[in-house]
């Protein structure tokens, strides 16, 4: 078995190369390097001259060096080079010498070779080829620098633009990548932005202000500096002019060795050279005399203090190791240190011993440095933890304490000079004279404080105080539960049996955990989840069911723990070719999960079984149909009654939309739904329809023939009912048996009568509302109501005259109602209305009616807004129809039409659009259409033009913006700018 290993992370990119970056020079004419990309797709077959697969790349690509390719349509460099000269009589010709060149030599004709021989040209072999310019090699990062960028062969790794000499720029202190210091600057103040952005979206205040920081590209350096000053290499000089060496200050470098300079001496870029210089110091331990050592390798050995310390300081102290051995005596005290010359303290004593325990009974193997301090120089070394029981220096108590170090006879804790006062400390001890007496006790409250932090309460005691009983409350680690508890059996962590109610990190499990830490995440929204997932560091609340959700691939399921967002994709692969139906495209080893093969070949399956040609389309899987065939054929329905042409071959199910009319299971309804196959009628659901026998009204009960009707319930049929004198009329059920009784209105109505009777009055005819009436009120109650009660108060007033706009104005006014406008079709209404009044109407204007008083006017009996109101179902009904004929309306208007909006005021009037429009209806070309007037506009529909030529037509002006249309929509644009 061999152990899985994470691949390494392949190293950072060199910066300020080309192709470590992955992304060509602009302008170059270079194409892109091969990125990690999907499996590679070949199709079939392969060709057996193909090359063999790209070399890998050369020392100069990995580097980043900038290789000149030639131009495009410039020959290669062999061109450059004189020609070559012709072969001469009898040498063979080269392969460019004749058209074919399996032929052999003899065949050819003698006239042909010479003649192309004079030209003497020829293919240039590869080992023809020049060799390929050496790649420099620089000795160190510092040389290199110089090079690239006096030559400006540098590319900056932000921007990929050259770095130029004139150019500010800003150099990593770590690295020494160089990058251009505008990118720089706005990388790290894009950087910075984002991170304390973050920072202040954190709930804790102290992260809250922290500043954010800023990452080199090249090295990901922490910077906390956003550089915005242009210096030069060593950072002495702002704005440098630079001279050999780019962005130089021409100066001695700064930043070299601090006892003796920069070995290189001018400001450069890259790390400094080590310095070469000799110094003389001591060894660590002193026995030797003062080596030479190079001062490089002294400063790789020292700390950061030192370092910062002058030279004269540091050459007498120990800085470099001589090599033989310490000698020093080390800390136990027995054994010398053995190991070479060394900076520090000795190393603990690695000696192994035999040590007994302190009180000599146990004995261990032990490194002699192991033993503890206070063992030092003594021939025990360790505790074995069992009770001492070495005598005390009164010859009658033991030692209890643990096996310990002992340096003498211990003194009895009990002797009457140590114990002076009882236990708690309260009274003095009297009266005891040896340790043997006993300690007496005070009987006062012990008081002495316990662990816990309660004093003791019980009477002053000897030995250990008993368990605290002091009342606690104790909180469960949810906080939902409380309990008192004594204090000395509350120690431990109250836990309690509530559910956790909150949700998981994945949002979809609860909890469920008994008394559980993050129990208050039941109350805070999904936001806050979301966050306080992040503060959960022992993952109390991470999910442990599996996701189990389908991944991409469509094979596998999800196996992570249940989580928030979207599965990561399978990475499943399959080392097997994945090849398409037709077998002309191949996907190469591996192949990701789920890969489907795209193949840009056409379809190789067998066409449809209807013998019509395939649709053209790709190649695809086996398992997915081709597509239907679209040819248009004749098909019979499937009621069999109609044949309908056009239809695709494909459709199996051809209705006609007629209704079925066949007759159903129950004998007296036919089927009323659309065309269907036979047998698909299904029950009958309709109403029975059958006379009853009682009234003779239909039965409205659902079809139950052949049955008869069943007379257990009343008949629901409306019927009109009156009273005996016939004033009265109620719709009513016919199956109500209760009469209608007359009313003393009836009683006033009879004795009218005879008074009109008397005096040979006639009876007024009864008032008889026309559907357009109705209408209008089921569609504008408010505009009806208005004028309703203005023809009303005009016919009670005075007034012999009136105009309508003018008493609507002051009906809106009086009533704080919003204005009423006069359009067509309440003009009509208004005059059909004023014709129920006995009031004559004359048309003012387009917008206004004038009403006149005639002898026979008066306020009909029945309004029509009480007529609408009494018959609700009848106003529903013209509601309806008042609707149906606007759609029908509308549908008929939809196409081949024009609509005029605004419409001018002065063509407002009957008749005056009509006579506007006079010479566009006579042409050329003559047109005929109708017109249809609305509020806001009107509309020329059923626009018939005149038939012209293909010739006419082809020669007609097409009107901008018509391009795109059919002839006949071009000539109606064109009538709609005539008109």
């Amino acid at each position: 078995m061999v152990d899985a290993e994470p691949a390494p992370t392949p190293p950072a990119p060199e910066h300020g190369r080309r192709r470590s970056r992955g992304r060509p020079r602009r302008g170059r004419g270079r194409a892109p390097p091969d990125s990690h990309a999907a499996p590679a797709t070949t199709e079939r077959p392969p060709s057996p001259h193909a090359p063999a697969s790209k070399s890998a790349p050369s020392p100069a690509a990995q580097r980043g060096r900038r290789s000149r390719a030639p131009k495009a349509g410039r020959a290669p460099d062999n061109t450059h080079r004189p020609p070559t000269r012709a072969p001469k009589a009898g040498r063979a010709p080269s392969s460019t010498d004749a058209t074919d060149t399996h032929a052999p030599c003899a065949t050819r004709p003698a006239r042909a070779r010479r003649h192309k021989a004079t030209f003497g040209t020829q293919l240039t072999a590869k080992a023809d080829l020049p060799p390929p310019a050496p790649v420099p090699e620089y000795a160190d990062l510092r040389t290199r620098l110089i090079a690239e960028l006096a030559s400006d062969d540098y590319d900056c790794a932000i921007c990929y633009h050259p770095v130029l000499r004139k150019q500010p720029i800003w150099s990593c202190a770590r690295c020494h990548a160089v990058l251009h210091l505008p990118c720089v600057r706005t990388w790290a103040e894009r950087s910075v932005q984002q991170m304390e952005e973050q920072f202040r979206l954190h709930e804790d205040p102290d992260v809250q202000r922290q500043r954010g920081h800023w990452r080199c590209p090249a090295c990901q350096a922490v910077e906390e500096a956003i550089p915005r000053t242009y210096r030069c290499w060593c950072g002495r000089v702002t704005q440098p002019r630079g001279h050999a060496v780019p962005h130089s200050c021409r100066g001695a470098c700064q930043r070299g060795c601090a006892w003796h300079g920069c070995a290189a001496q001018v400001c450069h870029p890259g790390p400094c050279p080590p310095c070469a210089a000799t110094v003389r110091v001591a060894c660590f331990c002193g026995r030797e005399p003062a080596r030479l050592v190079r001062c490089s390798q002294l400063r790789a050995t020292l700390t950061a203090e030192q370092a910062s310390q002058p030279l004269a300081e540091l050459q007498h102290s120990g800085l470099v190791s001589c090599g033989a051995v310490c000698g020093r005596a080390l800390a136990c005290g027995h054994h010398t240190c053995t190991q070479p010359c060394h900076a520090g303290p000795c190393a603990p004593c690695a000696h192994p011993i035999e040590a007994p325990c302190h009180c000599g009974r146990h004995t261990r193997a032990m490194a002699c440095g192991d033993r503890p301090a206070d063992a030092y120089g003594l021939a025990s070394a360790w505790s074995c933890g069992e009770p001492c029981d070495a005598p005390l220096a009164c010859g009658v108590h033991r030692c209890t304490q643990p096996c310990h170090v002992r340096t003498g006879v211990a003194p009895c804790p009990l002797a009457p000079e140590r114990v002076r006062t009882c236990p708690c400390g309260r009274t003095a001890a009297t009266g005891r004279t040896t340790c043997r007496d006993p300690i007496p006790t005070c009987g006062a409250p012990c008081g002495r404080p316990r662990p816990c932090g309660h004093a003791c309460t019980a009477p002053c005691h000897l030995g250990a105080c008993p368990p605290c009983a002091a009342e606690v409350v104790q909180v469960c680690r949810c906080g939902h539960t409380k309990r008192t508890r004594p204090c000395a059996s509350a120690q431990g962590e109250f836990v309690c049996t509530t559910p956790c109610k909150a949700l998981r990190h994945c949002g979809k499990h609860v909890c469920g955990r008994a008394c559980c830490p993050l129990a208050f995440q039941a109350a805070l929204g999904k936001q806050a989840l979301r966050e306080a997932a992040q503060l959960d560091p022992e993952q109390l609340h991470a999910c442990a069911v599996p996701c189990r959700k389908p991944l991409s691939c469509g094979q596998h399921v999800c196996e992570a723990p249940c989580h928030r967002g979207a599965c990561a994709p399978c990475l499943r692969s399959s080392f097997t070719e994945a090849v398409c139906p037709c077998g002309r495209t191949v996907v190469e080893p591996p192949v990701p999960c789920g890969t489907v093969v795209q193949c840009s070949h056409p379809c190789a399956l067998p066409g449809p079984p209807c013998g019509h040609p395939k649709v053209a389309h790709t190649c695809h899987p086996a398992d997915t149909p081709c597509p239907p065939c679209v040819h248009l054929t004749t098909k019979t329905c499937v009621c069999g009654r109609a044949a309908l042409p056009s239809v695709p071959c494909s459709r199996t199910a051809v209705r006609c939309g007629q209704v079925c009319g066949k007759p159903l299971a129950c004998g007296q309804h036919t089927c009323t739904g659309t065309c269907h196959a036979d047998g698909e009628c299904g029950p009958c659901e309709q109403p029975c329809g059958r006379a009853r026998a009682g009234c003779g009204h239909p039965c409205l009960r659902p079809c139950h023939a052949p049955a008869p009707c069943p007379d257990d319930g009343p008949c629901e049929a409306v019927v009109r009912r009156t009273c005996p004198c016939g004033h009265r009329e109620q719709l009513d059920v016919c199956g109500s048996s209760a009469p209608l009784a007359c009313t003393p209105a009836c009683e006033v109505a009879r004795r009218n009568a005879r008074f009109a009777s008397a005096l040979g009055l006639r009876a007024a005819a009864p008032v008889e509302y026309g559907a357009p009436l109705r209408q209008y009120v089921a569609l504008d109650a408010r505009g009806a109501q208005a004028v309703q009660d203005v023809l009303s108060e005009f016919v009670q007033s005075p007034r012999a005259s009136a105009q309508v706009r003018a008493l609507l104005v002051a009906y809106t006014l009086r009533r704080g109602l919003d204005a009423i406008r006069l359009r067509e079709p309440l003009l009509a209404f208004i005059e059909q209305l004023a014709a129920v009044y006995h009031v004559a109407t004359e048309r003012v204007d387009a917008h206004d009616v004038r009403l006149r008083r005639t002898r026979e006017s008066r306020i009909p009996p029945v309004l029509l807004t009480e007529a609408s109101a009494a018959q609700p179902a009848r106003a529903a009904l013209e509601a309806r129809r008042a609707q149906q004929a606007a759609c029908a309306q509308a549908v008929r208007l939809v196409g081949n039409a024009l609509v005029l909006r605004p419409v001018p005021a002065a063509l407002q009037a009957p008749g005056a659009l009509d006579a506007a429009l006079e010479g566009v209806r006579r042409g050329p070309p003559a047109c005929e259409w109708a017109v249809a007037t609305y509020d806001d506009c009107a509309v020329l529909h059923a626009v018939q033009l005149a038939p012209l030529s293909l010739a006419a037509i082809a020669q007609a002006a097409v009107p901008r913006g018509a391009e795109a249309l059919r002839p006949a929509e071009r000539r109606l644009a064109a009538l709609a700018g005539r008109v």
